[in-house]
């Protein structure tokens, strides 16, 4: 027996006029671009749905409080399948807007909320944990200049060059909110590749690379390579996979700010909070982004010296196998997944690159001599799965 659909629509609108108002609605749906507040854990996605890559290398879900800019939706805001594209932290990606309770609007006539404190603080102030000292010398990593190495040479340099403004904190994760500017921050020295020295990278037969990306001329000339290896390969066109750019090139005054932002943060609260078990629990991982968050120390990095690229391997339905980590524990995982990163391994081997051991999408070109870093077979042997970052 089938049931009319205007009778299911009647239910469903009387329904609606007697449901508990638990869900605050809107008056009218907010005009674009508006912020909102995520109250729930969502995922942040390079393309609308729920099995696409995460924008953000170690981050899949953006945490309440974060805040994020709504620019545009797929469909009807609050509405069962539509997703917002939002721009978190400078990158844009799509996160799920199908539920008013997932987030709140923020009315930006009123001032931004203040986290902690009232006031920027060009140079950290001395406090029980932190007392200002000159900060160091520089020093070279395996990609170039290092400007600092381990936490209290950071929290010197950050506190030096940077500023925080803690009145504009929203969050606490990895990426910066707009708390910090590092004006005096270096930005020139081997390893630190200006943008325009940079190329522009296009999508080619097997490889998709987002709109305004740029690489290095050793990233650009790898994903050449890498396009050629597969177009030749009778298992990629077999499967019928291809590759997705995450993201290469990144600009050094950008990465720098983005750990500082951490660094400061985490050195104002344990300066104001010594005494207090909970803050040092929660914040004392932000003065070791390295070993914390996956990130490095300010200075030369393989994304900013145009070396590295994150890649995923897309499916015939141009779904993507996995995000910075792989297999058991992570979102999806299946004999099927770790073949698809064997052959994304050999292609990269083949085509004179290698990937970090312990994430699954970070693939490097060029004559660095970086540990942590593995090819084919070796990487499947020896680092399955790899866990996405470097404590495992």
């Amino acid at each position: 027996m089938s049931i009319p659909v205007t009778f299911l629509r009647a239910v469903l609108f009387i329904t609606g006029l007697f449901a508990p108002a638990t869900i605050p609605v809107f008056a009218q749906a907010p005009e674009f671009p508006f912020d909102v507040q995520l109250v729930e854990p969502l995922g942040f996605r390079v393309q609308p749905g729920i099995s696409d890559v995460f924008v953000l290398p170690n981050r899949n879900y953006l945490q309440p409080p974060a805040r994020v800019t709504v620019l545009g939706a797929t469909g009807p805001l609050w509405q069962t399948g539509t997703f917002c594209n939002v721009q978190y932290s400078g990158k844009q990606g799509f996160i799920r807007c199908d539920a008013q309770d997932l987030m709140t609007v923020v009315d930006t006539s009123s001032p931004e909320p203040v986290v902690a404190g009232q006031q920027c603080t060009p140079s950290m102030e001395s406090g029980p944990f932190y007392t200002p000292k000159e900060p160091p010398t520089p020093g070279r990593n395996a990609f170039g200049v290092r400007f600092c190495d381990g936490e209290h040479d950071c929290i010197d340099f950050c506190a030096k060059h940077c500023t925080l403004c803690t009145n504009k904190w929203k969050e606490t994760a990895s990426g910066n909110d707009g708390a910090t500017s590092c004006p005096t921050a270096p930005t020139t020295g081997e390893g630190l590749v200006p943008e325009a020295a940079t190329d522009p990278i296009h999508s080619l037969d097997y490889i998709e690379v987002p709109a305004n990306e740029r690489a290095g001329a050793d990233a650009a000339a790898g994903l050449t390579r890498l396009n050629e290896h597969i177009a030749q390969s009778p298992a990629w066109r077999s499967a019928g996979y291809s590759v997705r750019v995450v993201n290469c090139y990144r600009p050094p005054l950008e990465e720098i700010e983005k750990i500082c932002n951490l660094i400061l943060k985490g050195t104002h609260v344990l300066n104001k909070y010594p005494n207090d078990p909970r803050k040092k629990e929660q914040f004392s991982g932000h003065l070791n982004p390295p070993r914390n968050k996956g990130l490095t120390w300010p200075g030369a990095n393989p994304h900013s010296a145009g070396q590295a690229c994150d890649l995923v391997v897309l499916d015939r339905n141009g779904r993507p196998w996995f995000d910075s980590a792989a297999g058991p524990g992570t979102e999806r995982h299946s004999p099927e997944q770790r073949t698809a990163l064997q052959m994304l391994d050999e292609a990269v081997t083949a085509s004179g690159g290698r990937r970090l051991r312990y994430e699954a999408w970070h693939y490097e070109w060029g004559n660095s001599t970086a540990g942590s870093r593995c090819t084919h077979p070796q990487c499947d042997r020896e680092h399955w799965p790899p866990c996405g970052n470097p404590n495992c």
